[in-house]
C-alpha cells in the first residue's frame, strides 16, 4: 500500500490530471524521443496502415496527437488507432484519404511511448482482400490444420500428425515437426486446440497430451492425468485463467501458471466440449463451453457451470468468440448464435445455409465464421452475416473445401482449410481487416438512474464502448412517463462540462427543482464511436465558482491555501510572494499588515511557499529574499498563528552545519491530521533539509534520505512537495527523488521511484 501511494504522489507531483482520468500509470513520462520511419509507398486502394515499433512499448491509451503521418509537405489527418500489442498499432483510413504513390513517411511522438523504440516500420495495405499462403503444403504436409492462436506478435498453427508451423507475419510459416525430441512439438497425434495467455502458448490434443511454450518455437509436453487419457478438445485463456475442455465432458482449469484443477461438474455429462471461449460482458467475468449436440454452459470463475439452452436443437457447437459485447457460437447445419451475456442465445439468419459452420474468431471489431464447402462470412454484430463465397474478395477455397480454423491477430484474419479428398492438400489464406467502428443499430436507453434536489450535473458512463467526438446533449433525451421525474422529460439543456472516452459531465442549464426516482434516458446512436452494452447515469451537484471580493494578492503569486476544518469559526489562509491573507468565507479576503507582518517580513521580502494547518494552528514556510527582483534568497522563514491574523516567528530548526554559505530554505509542509501528542508536522527544503514538530513551534532537524547535497556551490537536491496519506509522508522533489516516512524522523529513498 506504501508503494502505491509513492506512486500516486509521484504522478501527483509531475502532471495535472483530471481527477475523472482512470490508469494514471499509462502517463508517467516515456523515456523515449519521436522515432520516425523511413519513407514509404502506398498502393492505390490502400486503406488500412500497420505500425510496428521495435525495441519499445506503446502507452495503453493513446491519440492521434501520439502520430504524425504526412507526404512530402502534406499532412494527413489521423484517426485514433487500434492498440494491436505492446508494439503493433493499425490504422484504418476512408478509400480517398491515401491517393497512393511514394514519399510518406510517419513519426510517432515521444508522448505515444512508455518505452523507448529504437526505429518503427509501416506497411500499408488494402483490407478485407484474402491472398494465398503459397507454402502451406510444405510447411503441414497433407495433415488438416485444426486451430490457429497469435500471441507476443506470433502466429501459431496446430494440425494433425502432431504437426505444428509458426509466423510472425501469417504468410511465411516454419515448420515444427511431430515428435517428442528437443524443437519438436511433443505431439505425434491430432492437436485440436491452441490459446495464447500468461505470456505463453499451451496447446492440447488427442490422449490427453498437452504442451507449453513461451515464444511457440520450443515446446515442453506433458500427458494431464485429469483427463486420464481422453482427448483435450479445446482451450481458451481469459480472467487469468486458462480453461480447457474436451471427451466425456472432462474439464479443467490453470490459473497463475499454477497446477491444473479438474472441474466437478461442466454440465455436459458423458457429452464432448468442442470449443470454449471469455468474454466480459458488462464487466463481468463469463466463461462459455459448448460442444457435442448443442450443449452448453457457463461460468464466472471457470469452477462451478450453469447448463443454457444454446437453441441449436441437437446440432453440435464447433466454434466460440466473444467480440462487440456479444458471444458467437457456430456449428452444424449452419447454424449460429449470439447472446450477450453467455446465457441468453438467439439463432440468428446465416449466411451459411446447411453448410457446417467450423470455427469463428473476432478481431479488428469483426467477426470472421469458416466451414463447409468452401464457404465464409463476416459480421460486425453476429446477428447479420454477409457471404464471402469462393472466389470473391480473394476467398482462395472452392466448394470442394473444407475451412477448419480461423485465427487474428497484428491486424489479419488467417483461415486454414482442406481440400476434400483422401490425399487432399492444405491452403492457409490470410487476409487484413481494417478496425470498424460498430455504432448501435438504434438508439440506446440507460439504466435508471435516481437525481436530488439541487444536482447540476449528468455523469453518463458507458461500459464496453466509447462516446464520438462529436456526443453532444443533443443527443440524449430524458424519457417521458418513466420513473419520478427529478429532471424534467424532453431533451437535455446544458453543455459538456468534461469528457473521455467513456464518460460525460453534462452541466445542466436549470438545477434539479425535486428529488427524482426510476427514470430513464435515451442516446441517440450519433452519440458513440463503439457500441456500448451498458448506459448507467448519475447526478451531483456542484458549486458555481465565483470571483473572490477583494483580492490582496494583485498580481503578486499565490503559492498555497490552507482551511482550520471548522465550520463555525471557519478560517481560510493563503500565502504567496510577499503576503499572507485570510478570509472566512473564501470570498472576502484581508491582508495581514502592519506591526503583524513586521514579525515575519522583518523588513525584508518575504516568499511563503507552502503552509498547512494542524493540531490548533496555522504554519507557513518559505524564505527571505532581498527584494521580490533579487533571487539571491536566504535563511528559510517559519511562522505559526492560532487564527490566520495574529504570527509569530519560531526559531530556525534547520542548521547549515559544517556546509558554509548553503541558506536553508523551506518549499513544503504537511501535517498527519492528528491532534495532541499523534500530530506530526513535517517541513522540508533545500537540500533535502527536513524537520517535524507537534506543535508546529518546536521543531528537530532530520534529513530525508537520497536527497543530496551536491557541492559547495548551491547545488541541492531539494524537496519541493510534501504529502500525507495512507499514514505515511511523501517526499519529492529534483532529480526525480522521492522518499517516504511514516513519522517523519527518519526517511525511506525510493529509488526505483520511475523518475
Amino acid at each position: 500500500m506504501k508503494l502505491l501511494f509513492l506512486l500516486i504522489a509521484l504522478i501527483a507531483s509531475s502532471c495535472l490530471r483530471s481527477p475523472y482520468e482512470e490508469n494514471l500509470l499509462d502517463y508517467f513520462p516515456p523515456a523515449a524521443g519521436d522515432v520516425t520511419s523511413s519513407n514509404f509507398s502506398a498502393p492505390n486502394g490502400s486503406d488500412m496502415m500497420i505500425v510496428t515499433i521495435h525495441g519499445g512499448i506503446f502507452q495503453e491509451r493513446l491519440e492521434t496527437g501520439h502520430f504524425s503521418l504526412s507526404q512530402g509537405t502534406t499532412e494527413i489527418l489521423l484517426n485514433v488507432p487500434l492498440r494491436d500489442s505492446d508494439n503493433r498499432v493499425i490504422f484504418s483510413f476512408a478509400a480517398d484519404e491515401l491517393l497512393g504513390g511514394s514519399g510518406y513517411q510517419l513519426v510517432v511522438r515521444r508522448d505515444g511511448l512508455k518505452e523507448a523504440a529504437s526505429r518503427v516500420t509501416v506497411q500499408v495495405v488494402e483490407s478485407g482482400i484474402w491472398s494465398l499462403v503459397a507454402n502451406s503444403d510444405s510447411v503441414f504436409g497433407r495433415a488438416a490444420i485444426r486451430n490457429i492462436s497469435y500471441g507476443n506478435g506470433r502466429f501459431v498453427a496446430v494440425a494433425d500428425e502432431g504437426r505444428m508451423a509458426h509466423s510472425d507475419d501469417g504468410r511465411i510459416w516454419t515448420a515444427i515437426q511431430p515428435g517428442h525430441g528437443g524443437m519438436q512439438s511433443k505431439f505425434t497425434e491430432t492437436i485440436r486446440g491452441i490459446a495464447w495467455g500468461d505470456r505463453r502458448y499451451i496447446a492440447v490434443g488427442h490422449g490427453a497430451r498437452m504442451a507449453a511454450s513461451d515464444n511457440g518455437l520450443s515446446w515442453n509436453g506433458w500427458t494431464e492425468s485429469i483427463f486420464a487419457g481422453q482427448s483435450v478438445l479445446a482451450i481458451t485463456y481469459g480472467g487469468g485463467r486458462f480453461v480447457a475442455g474436451g471427451d466425456l465432458g472432462r474439464m479443467m482449469y490453470m490459473q497463475d501458471g499454477g497446477n491444473w484443477t479438474g472441474v466437478h461438474e461442466s454440465r455436459f455429462g458423458a457429452l464432448s466440449i468442442f470449443a470454449l471461449t471469455w468474454g466480459n460482458p458488462g464487466g463481468q467475468t463469463v466463461y462459455v463451453a459448448a460442444g457435442q449436440n448443442g450443449q452448453l454452459s457457463w461460468s464466472n470463475d471457470a469452477i462451478n457451470w450453469t447448463y443454457e439452452d444454446s437453441n441449436f436443437g441437437g446440432s453440435h457447437i464447433r466454434g466460440l468468440a466473444w467480440g462487440n459485447d456479444y458471444f458467437v457460437a457456430v456449428g452444424d447445419s449452419g447454424k449460429i448464435a449470439r447472446s450477450p451475456n453467455g446465457i441468453d442465445w438467439q439463432i440468428v439468419t446465416s449466411s451459411f445455409d446447411s453448410s457446417g459452420v467450423l470455427s469463428v474468431s473476432f478481431g479488428s471489431g469483426v467477426f470472421i465464421a469458416v466451414g463447409h464447402n468452401g464457404k465464409m462470412a463476416k459480421s460486425v454484430d453476429g446477428e447479420t452475416w454477409d457471404p464471402i463465397p469462393p472466389g470473391t474478395e480473394g476467398n482462395q477455397f472452392a466448394a470442394d473445401w473444407q475451412i477448419q480454423a480461423v485465427g487474428y491477430g497484428g491486424g489479419r484474419f488467417i483461415a486454414a482449410g482442406h481440400e476434400y479428398s483422401p490425399d487432399g492438400a492444405n491452403r492457409i489464406v490470410s487476409s487484413f481487416q481494417a478496425p470498424v467502428a460498430v455504432k448501435p443499430p438504434a438508439d440506446m436507453e440507460s439504466e435508471t438512474f435516481n437525481s436530488l434536489l439541487g444536482d447540476n450535473i449528468l455523469i453518463v458512463t458507458l461500459t464496453g464502448g466509447t462516446f464520438s467526438g462529436n456526443a453532444s446533449p443533443d443527443h440524449f433525451t430524458v424519457q417521458s412517463g418513466v420513473g419520478t421525474a427529478g429532471i424534467p422529460a424532453g431533451e437535455i439543456n446544458g453543455f459538456i462540462a468534461d469528457r473521455s472516452d467513456t464518460r460525460l459531465f453534462i452541466r445542466l442549464n436549470t438545477s434539479v427543482s425535486a428529488n427524482g426516482s426510476g427514470q430513464k434516458i435515451t442516446a441517440a446512436a450519433g452519440a458513440f464511436d463503439l457500441r456500448p452494452s451498458g448506459i448507467t447515469v448519475n447526478t451531483i451537484k456542484t458549486l458555481d465558482w465565483q470571483v473572490a471580493d477583494s483580492n490582496p494578492f494583485d498580481t503578486s503569486n499565490i503559492s498555497a491555501f490552507a482551511h482550520n476544518g471548522q465550520t463555525t469559526g471557519s478560517v481560510f489562509v493563503a500565502v504567496g510572494a510577499g503576503k499572507i491573507a485570510r478570509s472566512t468565507d473564501g470570498i472576502t479576503w484581508t491582508e495581514i499588515t502592519g506591526t503583524e507582518k513586521e514579525k515575519w517580513a522583518n523588513g525584508n521580502y518575504v516568499y511563503f511557499r507552502d503552509i498547512a494547518y494542524g493540531n490548533g494552528r496555522f504554519v507557513a514556510v518559505g524564505y527571505w529574499e532581498q527584494s521580490p527582483d533579487n533571487d539571491n534568497a536566504g535563511w528559510g522563514v517559519w511562522a505559526v498563528s492560532d487564527n490566520g491574523s495574529t504570527w509569530n516567528l519560531t526559531d530556525r530548526p534547520i542548521s547549515q552545519s559544517g556546509e558554509t554559505g548553503i541558506s536553508p530554505q523551506v518549499f513544503a509542509i504537511a501535517h498527519n491530521g492528528q491532534n495532541g501528542a499523534s500530530s506530526r508536522f513535517i517541513a522540508a527544503g533545500q537540500g533535502g533539509r527536513s524537520a517535524y514538530s507537534i506543535d508546529g513551534s518546536s521543531w528537530t532537524p532530520v534529513r530525508v534520505n537520497g536527497f543530496n547535497y551536491l557541492d559547495n556551490q548551491y547545488h541541492f537536491e531539494d524537496v519541493t512537495a510534501l504529502a500525507f496519506g495512507d499514514g505515511i509522508f511523501v517526499a519529492v522533489g529534483t532529480n526525480g527523488k522521492v522518499a517516504w516516512s511514516d513519522n517523519g524522523t527518519s526517511w525511506t529513498w525510493a529509488a526505483d521511484a520511475l523518475l
